[in-house]
């Protein structure tokens, strides 16, 4: 896969900023390298994208009962920033950790922000580690992006340092102690020409994907037919998407449901409609 192609799947805005004010699930995983986590091509992490999955990063549940493309095996599927992710589960629907325990905290109904804010005041607020241990006072001007709320603490990283993450008790002392330094925005200005050329990409990255499962397939005499592939139609302000030959959309719709996710992450914010009508996605520009 072209690095090219690559940015263009994650065209869309920062995970936290098109989700404002969202009610979700949020994992945080102290040892992430301990579970089974595939990319978003479904495939096992490259050492870069490993790198990424630092200790406590939040996870953003997509969905916390998903499979993959091979129709078999279960998983939960997070968002990361911008990168979406698979984590393997068992048949309960907990995660896999053949590495050991990892440290696994879901908290549920959490309000997404992706905002950034400012110490007013030296002393005035602690930073506390994810695991509540350790409290640290803030100096003034020190910049936090916050990432969601929780019984009215905000889970935040510092601005400035490594993947530091933690908690703030912000219940008080707004325009005092901190305040609200840039709003998230779902705004986004891309045309609808801009918005078909990166659904055209992800198709193109998709049916790549088929065609590269098919050969291995091939190779262990395992699969003949000819790769299924996706299409785009585009018929006023509509795009429709799916798959060549109907016939074998029931089999590969772990394959649509990935795709699915790559393009609700590319609407978000857009002022597009997304939706999945039997075996076709379906998006109509306002």
């Amino acid at each position: 896969m072209t690095s090219c192609l690559q940015r263009a799947l994650y065209l869309s805005a920062v995970c936290a900023a098109t989700l404002q004010g969202a009610q979700t699930d949020v994992l945080l995983i102290a040892h992430p390298e301990r579970l089974l986590i595939f990319n978003k091509y479904q495939q096992r992490l490259t050492s870069d994208e490993s790198s990424r999955l630092v200790p406590f990063a939040p996870m953003v549940v997509v969905r916390a009962d998903d499979q993959l493309g091979d129709g078999l095996t279960r998983c939960t599927s997070v968002r990361v920033g911008n990168d979406l992710f698979y984590l393997q589960t068992s048949h309960d629907g907990t995660l896999q950790e053949p590495g050991g325990p990892a440290g696994v905290a879901l908290h549920r109904d959490v309000r997404l922000l992706g905002d950034t804010i400012v110490v007013r005041k030296d002393r005035s607020l602690f930073f506390a580690l994810p695991d509540r241990r350790g409290k640290t006072e803030m100096r003034r001007g020190d910049r936090m992006l916050r990432y969601f709320l929780k019984d009215g603490e905000a889970y935040v990283r510092k601005l400035g340092h490594a993947a530091e993450y933690g908690w703030l008790d912000l219940r008080k002392g707004e325009n005092d102690s901190w305040a609200l330094i840039h709003e998230s925005s779902a705004t986004d200005a891309r045309t609808s020409g801009e918005i078909l050329a990166t659904l055209s990409a992800t198709v193109a990255e998709a049916n790549a994907t088929l065609r590269q499962l098919y050969r291995h397939l091939g190779a262990d005499g395992r699969e003949s037919a000819t790769p299924p592939q996706f299409r785009l139609e585009v018929s006023g302000d509509t795009v429709l998407c799916a798959f060549d030959d109907p016939r074998k959309a029931t089999r590969h719709s772990g394959m649509l449901g990935a795709l699915a996710h790559e393009f609700e992450r590319i609407l978000s914010g857009t002022g597009a409609t997304f939706r999945v009508r039997d075996t076709t996605i379906a998006v109509t520009y306002r």
